[in-house]
Formats: C-alpha cells, structure tokens, sequence
C-alpha cells in the first residue's frame, strides 16, 4: 500500500514460483525486484536468480525478519537487505537507494 500511495505501480506474488511467472507476464513494466527472503514453493533468492539470468541489470532488494548475507548464494551477495519491521518511509529509501546504487553501479 505505501507503494501505491507513493506512485509505484507494484505487481505482487505469494511465493517465488508466482513471482517468476509474474515477471515473465510483466517484464517489460518491471523496474525493480522487492522479495522477502523466505517465501514458499521457491525462495526469493532462487526466484531472484532466475530472473537476473534474463534481466541482469534490474534492480533487487530483499526484506527479511530472519536472513542475512550468509542466507543468500554468493552471487547474490551484492543485494542489499531491508530488516523487518521497517516503516513505509523507510521503504521508500530503502527502494530509492537500490534503484539508484544499480543504476550507478551498471553506469560503470
């Protein structure tokens, strides 16, 4: 809702299965990949990858309650995590931050 309410346009799944078909359905309206870490049927994490084997450059940001870097492959040590509880503007920063580190960093 804080995304809506702030012009974000969102596209949401229940678990990774879901939100990689999601992605497929809705790839070119995707600027940004936001996942919990811990989610059924396939792990944000793994969902994560198979979508960066199709849009490496997209920008990703993880939330969690639990997980750390060393919860997530190496290859993904790069994504940046947002601790749960976190409020609507912390959110906001959270997504401003990762969008422009990604950007940044692709601009290199």
């Amino acid at each position: 809702m804080a995304l809506r309410t702030n012009g974000y346009h969102t596209v949401e799944a229940f678990d990774g299965e879901s939100g990689f078909s999601s992605f497929l359905a809705h790839r070119q309206e995707i600027g940004l990949i936001l996942s919990d870490v811990v989610m059924p049927r396939s792990r944000g994490p793994e969902m994560v990858l198979r979508i960066l084997q199709t849009s490496p450059f997209l920008p990703v940001g993880f939330v969690s309650g639990t997980a750390d870097l060393n919860d997530l492959p190496e290859s993904l040590h790069f994504i940046p995590i947002l601790r749960k509880p976190f409020t609507a503007s912390q959110l906001l920063q959270f997504i401003r931050r990762v969008i422009d580190e990604r950007r940044a960093a692709t601009r290199k």
